[in-house]
C-alpha cells in the first residue's frame, strides 16, 4: 500500500478534531470560574488570571496587571479590572476583597478575535464587560403589525 491506492476508507469515522472549547465571536453570559495571582514572564511582577466560562464550559481568559515596574500597564490592569468588577455581580467592585471573592462573580462579555500571534493563530479576546441583564435582546423587526 505504498501509493494508497489500495487504501479503504469506508469504516473508518472523520476525525474532526478537538471539540469547541473556547468562546467564540459574540455576547455571552460567563462566570468567573477561576481567578490566580500569578508571577508575570520577567519574574518582576504578578497578575490576576481570570477563566470566564459560559454554562456550557466554554471559556476565554484575561490577565489584569496589578503589580508590574511600567505603571501604564498597572493603571490599564486596574481599570479593566474595576471595569469587570463593576460589570459583574460582585458585591463591591472598589474592594475586591481577594481572589476568592471573584471567584464565581457573573457577568457579560463581548468576545472578540484577537490581533494574530506570530504564527497566525488568532485566539479570542474580552473587548467589553456589559452590565449582566442591562443588554437588550436585538428587536425582530419582523413583527408584523
Amino acid at each position: 500500500m505504498n501509493n494508497f491506492l489500495d487504501l479503504d476508507l469506508t469504516n473508518v469515522e472523520a476525525d474532526t478534531g478537538a471539540p469547541q472549547q473556547m468562546l467564540a465571536v459574540g455576547k455571552h453570559d460567563v462566570t468567573v470560574v477561576d481567578a490566580i495571582v500569578k508571577e508575570n514572564a520577567k519574574n518582576n511582577g504578578n497578575h490576576l488570571w481570570c477563566k470566564f466560562a459560559d454554562a456550557d464550559g466554554l471559556y476565554v481568559t484575561e490577565m489584569y496587571n496589578i503589580n508590574n515596574p511600567n505603571p501604564k500597564a498597572v493603571s490599564i490592569g486596574k481599570a479593566k479590572l474595576k471595569a469587570m468588577l463593576e460589570a459583574s455581580t460582585h458585591p463591591d467592585p472598589n474592594k475586591p476583597n481577594g481572589v476568592e471573592n471573584i471567584k464565581g462573580v457573573k457577568l457579560k462579555i463581548e468576545v472578540k478575535n484577537g490581533k494574530p500571534k506570530d504564527d497566525g493563530t488568532v485566539y479570542p479576546e474580552i473587548k467589553a464587560y456589559l452590565p449582566k441583564g442591562d443588554t437588550p435582546e436585538e428587536l425582530d423587526d419582523e413583527i408584523p403589525f
